[in-house]
């Protein structure tokens, strides 16, 4: 999981931009979809925050070695939400499909550690 944030002094608040990968079965299951599903942040098992659309990116390549790519757009009120959560999770959904993918705790730490940098400021 990765997270892009603009440069200092840029006030596009789109630019956040959480991106992660999803393997196997997972992938082949968004892939089928063949429409970029809806983006829900589930926070401390409680807190919804609606993302918008997911960005579904393409694999041409063999299964095995299947890797796609996913992004979703982060308001400035999702961040805060992950960087201060106990659990963050990501669910993608489109029609009656639902893929949960956990914000894991090393990337929910690293991403609390962006905040706290965007917030005091660093060089």
């Amino acid at each position: 999981m990765s997270l892009y944030a603009p440069p200092s002094g840029t006030t596009a608040e789109s630019q956040l931009w959480l991106s992660f990968f999803l393997r196997g079965s997972r992938a082949r299951d968004v892939m089928a979809i063949r429409s970029d599903p809806a983006a829900v942040l589930l926070v401390d098992d409680s807190v919804t925050i609606e993302l918008g659309t997911a960005t579904v990116g393409e694999y041409r390549g063999p299964d095995f070695l299947l890797l796609l790519p996913v992004g979703v757009t982060l308001s400035s009120r999702a961040f805060v939400a992950i960087a201060r959560a106990r659990t963050a999770t990501i669910r993608l959904i489109a029609g009656t499909y639902t893929l949960t993918v956990p914000i894991r705790e090393p990337d929910r730490r690293d991403i609390a550690a962006l905040f706290l940098v965007t917030v005091c400021g660093g060089t």
